[in-house]
């Protein structure tokens, strides 16, 4: 990828991710906190994702007292 290329693709990534930031209303600890009193258990890990329809949805991962990993999907402008 040339040079210029490449600074306009690190340029769109990065107004993506403000536009993400600037759309989620919810903090990741927020939405951690939020998964967990639904869904008991330990965290495997926790993401920011954007839906197809443009929001921002949580995709928080929790390993159950039964060992069973369950994915929580917790949406960034209300958190429900």
């Amino acid at each position: 990828m040339q040079l210029a290329q490449r600074k306009s693709a690190e340029m769109r990534n990065g107004k993506r991710s403000k536009r993400l930031s600037a759309q989620s209303g919810l903090t990741l600890n927020q939405a951690i906190a939020i998964a967990k009193a639904r869904v008991p258990g330990e965290l495997v890990s926790a993401s920011r994702k954007a839906g197809g329809n443009g929001q921002v949805v949580y995709h928080v991962k929790i390993l159950t007292r039964k060992g069973v990993v369950r994915t929580v999907r917790v949406p960034a402008n209300s958190g429900q």
